[in-house]
C-alpha cells in the first residue's frame, strides 16, 4: 500500500496516508486492532512511520531474521533454471541482510 500511496498520492499528509490504510483493515483482529488505535490519544500525532511500525509490531513476522535465514538453508535449484534460484535466493537474503 506505501507504494500505491507514493504513486498515486505523493504530497498526501500522514494522517491521510494513515486513514487510508485504516479503510482497508477487515477481519475481526485487525478491525480491532484499528478500532483500538483510532480511540487512543497516544496515537494521534503518530507520523506514517511510527504507524508501519505499531503496525508491524503487532502484524509482523517476529521472527523476521531467523525464517528468513531457515528459507536460505533450506533453498536449492534443483532442475529449475538459475534465474529462478537465483531470484528466490535474493528475496530472503536481503531481509537477513546477506550480501547480493
Amino acid at each position: 500500500m506505501r507504494t500505491y500511496i507514493e504513486l498515486t498520492e505523493p504530497t498526501a499528509s500522514d494522517k491521510a496516508k494513515i486513514a487510508f490504510i485504516l479503510t482497508y483493515l477487515k477481519g475481526p483482529a485487525p478491525s480491532a486492532w484499528k478500532r483500538q488505535y483510532i480511540v487512543s490519544t497516544n496515537n494521534r500525532s503518530d507520523s506514517f512511520d511510527k504507524f508501519k511500525e505499531r503496525f508491524n509490531t503487532a502484524y509482523g513476522d517476529p521472527n523476521k531474521k531467523s525464517n528468513a535465514l531457515t528459507k536460505l538453508e533450506r533453498l536449492y535449484q534443483g532442475k529449475r533454471p538459475f534465474e529462478q534460484y537465483l531470484a528466490e535466493f535474493l528475496d530472503p537474503s536481503s531481509r537477513v541482510g546477506s550480501p547480493r
